[in-house]
C-alpha cells in the first residue's frame, strides 16, 4: 500500500531547501552525473558519512550534533519521510540529505571518497525472490566497495534475525571482513545515536542485530 501524499510536500521540501542536496533517481536530478563536491557543500575537509536509508533522520540528525567534526550525507527514498527529517534537522551545517536510491550513488559520488557507511534498520525484504533488494546483497556490496575508503566500514543494525544472517553471508561470499558483531547490541555502549527503531525494538523487547564489516580485497 503506497503511502499518502503529505499536505503541502512540495512547499515543505522547497522551505528546507537548504539541506536537501537534490533527488537522486534513474533519469532524475544530477543529470550531468558531475560528482559533488563536498568541500563546496561543507565548506571544509572533514570526513564524509553516509547512511543509507535514513528514515526521518533521528540518526543523521543527532550523530551531525554529537560529532561536528564529521559530515554526513542521509539518503532516503520516500519524499514523505525525507520531509520529517529535514524540518527537524533545521540548519545542521555538517548535514544533508539527498532524496533517492543507493544504486545511483557512483553517479555522484567519486571513489574513495565516505569514510562510513550506516545501514540502520534497512527493510529485510523476507521473501527470497526479494533478496536482490536488501542493502547488504551482493550488488550493493559492489557499490560500498567502490565509494568507500580504504578503512572505512560498513555498519548493519537490523531487528530481523534472517536479515542479519543473510548479511554475514553476503559479507563473507563477497570479500569483506566481519570486524564486530553482535546479537543483542546497545547504541549506548559505543556512544552511537540511538534510531528510532531501535528505540520501539528494543521498548519491545527485540533484541537488535549489528554487524561492523570491511571490505578484504585492498592491501
Amino acid at each position: 500500500m503506497r503511502m499518502r501524499r503529505k499536505k503541502n510536500l512540495e512547499r515543505r521540501l522547497d522551505q528546507t531547501s537548504a539541506l536537501l542536496l537534490g533527488r537522486l533517481f534513474y533519469g532524475g536530478e544530477f543529470n550531468d552525473n558531475k560528482p559533488l563536491c563536498f568541500r563546496e557543500i561543507f565548506g571544509n575537509d572533514a570526513p564524509v558519512f553516509l547512511e543509507i536509508g535514513s528514515g526521518k533522520g533521528g540518526f543523521a540528525i543527532q550523530t551531525a550534533r554529537d560529532n561536528p567534526d564529521i559530515n554526513i550525507i542521509a539518503l532516503e527514498k520516500c519524499e514523505n519521510v525525507v520531509v520529517t527529517a529535514l524540518e527537524q534537522a533545521g540548519s545542521q551545517p555538517n548535514l544533508r540529505f539527498i532524496i533517492g536510491i543507493a544504486e545511483e550513488l557512483p553517479r555522484i559520488i567519486t571513489s574513495g571518497s565516505i569514510s562510513g557507511i550506516w545501514l540502520n534498520f534497512s527493510c529485510p525484504y523476507p521473501k527470497k525472490y526479494q533478496q536482490n533488494r536488501r542493502l547488504t546483497n551482493k550488488r550493493f556490496l559492489r557499490i560500498y566497495n567502490q565509494l568507500l575508503s580504504s578503512d572505512a566500514v560498513v555498519k548493519q543494525k537490523t531487528d530481523n534475525e534472517g536479515f542479519f544472517q543473510y548479511s554475514r553471508e553476503s559479507f563473507a561470499e563477497n570479500n569483506w571482513d566481519i570486524i564486530r558483531e553482535s546479537v543483542d547490541f546497545k547504541s549506548e555502549d559505543e556512544n552511537e545515536a540511538v534510531t528510532e527503531y531501535e528505540r520501539k525494538f528494543r521498548g519491545e523487547g527485540k533484541p537488535i542485530y549489528r554487524i561492523v564489516a570491511k571490505w578484504g580485497g585492498r592491501d
